[in-house]
């Protein structure tokens, strides 16, 4: 789950994404223009589409259908031919707190990757990052198994949700879009957005050792590492 955080507000219609102390409004990094009207609508489907989902979902989480159809796992994947649960898997939510950790990061921390790639470009990373994090966790899975193979019935089949894989796409490609931006960790910790990012990458290469992790760090790194890719294509000029 991506951690709670906000940028400083400026009144109450502007915040800071801003360098060298000036003020900018939302998801516009300096020299750039903000969201569009269809990027930040994009913002409000994956986010309404999430909330949405959880609230279908209420009672069912733990059915066997959902966990064989809509969450992914090695078992379910490589054994049964799901593949589809690599892109459902990110429209699943264990809990109203993960789910709000999720959203509450793609909402704040969003805008200067949308700003920068525009609907149709941040669509397409949002939804890479959920496939490829999905494919990630299950190669960690899979190494896992072959480390500890008297767990490996339990790791196959143990399953996994939620867009942090994908939201963390979005967290990479703001932060390297507007690395001087302040955020507020957990609503109360101001730092820079690059400092933020190798706290971030820094918990997630740690906690990927740990097989028993109840985290998905695999996906999140992949998702770090496909909002890095699509920030460097765009500065390149390249259409992915």
């Amino acid at each position: 789950m991506a951690p709670r955080i906000r940028v400083r507000t400026h009144g109450a219609k502007e915040r800071l994404f801003g360098k060298r102390g000036r003020v900018i409004r939302v998801g516009r990094p300096e020299g750039q223009g903000g969201p569009d009207a269809e990027a930040k609508a994009v913002m409000f489907v994956l986010v309404g589409s999430n909330i949405a989902v959880f609230f279908m979902m209420q009672g069912n989480v733990n059915s066997d259908f959902v966990l064989k159809h809509l969450t992914v796992s090695y078992d379910g994947v490589v054994n049964h031919g799901r593949y589809h649960t690599l892109l459902t898997s990110a429209f699943m939510h264990g809990s109203v707190g993960h789910l709000a950790g999720n959203l509450i990061s793609l909402y704040f921390l969003a805008p200067p990757a949308l700003a920068l790639l525009g609907a149709p470009g941040f669509l397409a990373m949002y939804l890479s990052a959920a496939v490829l994090g999905g494919a990630a966790q299950l190669a960690a899975t899979r190494s896992a198994m072959s480390s500890y193979p008297q767990e490996s019935g339990m790791l196959a089949r143990r399953p996994a949700l939620g867009a942090s894989g994908a939201v963390n796409s979005a967290i990479a490609c703001s932060i390297l879009a507007s690395p001087t931006t302040t955020y507020y960790l957990f609503f109360a910790i101001p730092m820079p957005a690059w400092l933020l990012g190798c706290l971030l990458l820094a918990r997630d290469l740690q906690g990927s050792q740990d097989h028993r992790s109840s985290t998905g760090h695999a996906t999140h790194l992949m998702g770090a590492a496909v909002g890095a890719l699509w920030f460097a294509a765009h500065r390149s000029g390249i259409s992915i």
